[in-house]
């Protein structure tokens, strides 16, 4: 696959993740889903690692985002395990802002899995994970999203004090 094509899919794909998101299509999601898959079994990750992250990441929305429509957490899960992937090749040392917006990706899918358990270890995996994205958007002076982190870290810490351990 080259770089041209990769970029297409990912375009097309994205298209439809945002399109069956904001429509609240299922349909569509699950065909980006799909899709996504399909490119990460043509891709190779040792020569296009940040491409591979990156539609990992993109996987990991689409099944994040289809998963908070259902009533069971099977997506969330496997949104779960397409963010930890991602994060195996977008590193904190490597690229930064990547690193910590899959973190926050991450964290989100984690709190509404979190929120459909029992218990308190989604949630405090999540907390973490949006503590460590905070920091490096503090860290670059992007700010702006720093109220957004503040209210969802909140929200975390008391969900987390209302369980019992």
């Amino acid at each position: 696959m080259n770089l041209n094509c990769e970029l297409a899919i990912s375009t097309a794909t994205g298209a439809l993740l945002e399109y069956g998101d904001y429509r609240g299509d299922n349909a569509v999601l699950a065909q980006a889903i799909g899709v996504y898959r399909a490119t990460l079994a043509e891709i190779r990750r040792e020569k296009l690692s940040l491409t591979w992250a990156m539609t990992q990441n993109n996987l990991g929305n689409a099944l994040e985002a289809l998963g908070q429509r259902e009533t069971g957490t099977a997506r969330l899960v496997e949104a779960v395990i397409a963010f930890r992937e991602a994060l195996k090749e977008f590193t904190r040392e490597r690229v930064p802002l990547q690193w910590a917006r899959t973190q926050t990706n991450f964290g989100t899918a984690l709190t509404v899995l979190g929120e459909r358990e029992s218990g308190t270890a989604q949630l405090e995996e999540a907390l973490t994970a949006l503590e460590s994205a905070r920091s490096v958007y503090q860290a670059a002076g992007l700010l702006q999203y720093e109220s957004g982190f503040e209210r969802r870290l909140q929200s975390l810490r008391q969900l987390i004090a209302q369980r019992p351990e």
